[in-house]
């Protein structure tokens, strides 16, 4: 949970992971119904889809990556996101299997995107609603409760 200040008011933002791309599709639909949507700027109308790697030092200077497709929208003063993992594990550096959780993490991300795309398409707004790829982060005047 985040306290926002914005426009000399301060409220509470939440990060809402969703259980699955169905549900994330759900909610985008159930957003699109509502009336105000059109008069919001691009950031708050806007679904983001990235593909993002983490990568740490494991043992013996062996990387651990994990790669994964999030997607988010901002619902009033809300987050929702989805987080897909396409892979995760140690990896060692050889082209061949990286070209190859690449193309993997890629399918995951065009899966998801189309998804969302008929999603919008079925409930009519998909002129409303532009399919960015990237994500969306916080404000920089928003400051995290927790320090």
């Amino acid at each position: 949970m985040k306290t926002v200040q914005q426009n000399g008011r301060i409220g509470t933002q939440y990060e809402v992971e969703v259980a699955g791309l169905d549900e994330f599709v759900r909610l985008l639909e159930l957003k699109a119904k509502e009336p105000s949507i059109a008069k919001q700027s691009l950031p708050r109308r806007a679904v983001c889809v990235a593909e993002m790697r983490d990568t740490r030092s494991g043992e013996l200077g062996i990387a651990c990556v994990k790669r994964y497709v999030r997607a988010g929208f901002v619902w009033g003063e809300d987050l929702i996101t989805l987080i897909l993992v396409s892979s995760r594990g140690y990896e060692h550096p050889d082209p061949a299997e990286v070209r190859k959780l690449e193309g993997k993490l890629a399918g995951l991300a065009d899966a998801v995107r189309e998804a969302i795309q008929g999603g919008l398409d079925d409930a009519g707004a998909a002129d409303e609603f532009p399919l960015i790829r990237g994500f969306v982060r916080a404000a920089t005047h928003v400051r995290d409760e927790r320090g």
